[in-house]
């Protein structure tokens, strides 16, 4: 999804989320994002930072949300994917043993249940799991973890919506140390009783236990040798012309497309914008998953990992927002001009006649380009 697309999308994400609101409610914090200045600002900036191609709006309100919002979710996204990259790289070099394991948890779901009860059978599970004492003789999460030389985990979330309603799974990105195949697939297995068990205790239903069995767990062992831990087997996805790292499967679930007949909440926002024949479908289903994802994280590191692995110190959406129109002045818009570009919703194609020119080059565009939708709109 190029930078153009990701402002299109958020419009409709705008505009289903003032059709939706409930009478008497605030506005959301989407409905006004990178449309409305920011308070005590009095013009629009571009700012651009040293070395970039592109410079980024200044000045402006950003909501942050990486749940209903395809700008905010892209930049915070990227960010992150630096972030896992760069773990994955301390980790690599801090041990020579080292190896990274992304396991994969999906939970049975049906087409009657709405994603609040879907998400809140899912998390409570993971509580239960992540909490079970060593007993018996069947291995728990606590001990699977250790036997796998686990310093830290990140964890990642994501879903899709399909035939049998909505799909939301849990990727685990464990820092451990190097094992064969055959130890690997006796964690999986010690994985899904562990999972299984603590899913029924959270009142999840499975009607097929050997499904369930199948596909609850996946484990995908990453290597250096996998081309700087690029992404292997049928998880090697080709995003927007370039290959979908094992930083990128954990961190940009959420700005995919979606597959195998299911779609993305995102996913649902480009296909409104096309028409699509299931646009009011997709519009309810967008609006319930932005609000029961509000305030929900979609990635986070273990507690102390950053401090194994010598990391800065992880940076909350809204700091990210910060930093990212942060940057040094490239030119000012006009209240007249950015009356303009909103209304003529142009604000991605703003930010592309910026790439590779200066300020007086970027002016005489601006100027070319709004008298060109002029003379095309009278």
């Amino acid at each position: 999804m190029n930078i153009i697309d990701r402002y299109k999308n958020q419009r409709v994400s705008q505009f289903i989320h003032y059709r939706n609101r409930p009478q008497g409610e605030p506005q959301y914090r989407v409905e006004n994002c990178h449309r409305l200045k920011a308070k005590r600002s009095h013009q629009v900036s571009l700012r651009k930072k040293e070395g970039a191609v592109r410079a980024n709006y200044g000045d402006i309100q950003s909501c942050g949300s990486v749940h209903a919002c395809t700008v905010c979710a892209s930049t915070i996204s990227e960010r992150r994917c630096q972030y896992v990259q760069a773990a994955i790289d301390a980790w690599k070099n801090l041990c020579c043993e080292s190896c990274v394991y992304l396991v994969t948890f999906t939970t049975p779901h049906y087409i009657f249940q709405p994603l609040c009860v879907v998400l809140g059978i899912q998390d409570q599970a993971f509580r239960i799991m992540r909490q079970q004492p060593q007993k018996g003789r069947y291995k728990v999460f606590r001990t699977i973890m250790t036997e796998m030389g686990c310093i830290g985990t990140i964890t990642g979330r994501d879903g899709t919506f399909g035939a049998n309603g909505w799909h939301p799974h849990r990727h685990e990105l464990v820092m451990g140390l190097d094992s064969d195949l055959d130890q690997i697939q006796e964690w999986r297995y010690d994985l899904v009783r562990a999972f299984r068990i603590a899913f029924e205790k959270a009142g999840g239903h499975i009607a097929d236990r050997s499904a369930f069995e199948r596909h609850a767990v996946q484990i995908d062992q990453i290597h250096d040798k996998d081309d700087g831990f690029t992404r292997i087997s049928h998880y090697i996805t080709d995003i927007d012309k370039e290959k979908w790292t094992i930083a990128k499967e954990t961190t940009k679930g959420i700005v995919k497309m979606g597959k195998n007949g299911n779609i993305t909440p995102f996913g649902m926002l480009e296909a409104i914008r096309q028409g699509s024949e299931h646009s009011a479908l997709y519009s309810a289903k967008f609006f319930e998953h932005a609000r029961t994802m509000h305030g929900k994280k979609q990635l986070w590191p273990s507690p102390g990992l950053n401090k194994i692995l010598g990391l800065e110190s992880w940076k909350s959406d809204s700091e990210i927002m910060k930093e990212n129109a942060a940057g040094n002045h490239y030119a000012f818009l006009t209240d007249d001009e950015w009356n303009q570009i909103n209304h003529l919703d142009i604000r991605g194609e703003i930010l592309t006649l910026t790439e590779n020119r200066n300020e007086f080059e970027f002016m005489a565009e601006l100027d070319h380009l709004l008298k060109t939708y002029h003379k095309k709109y009278a």
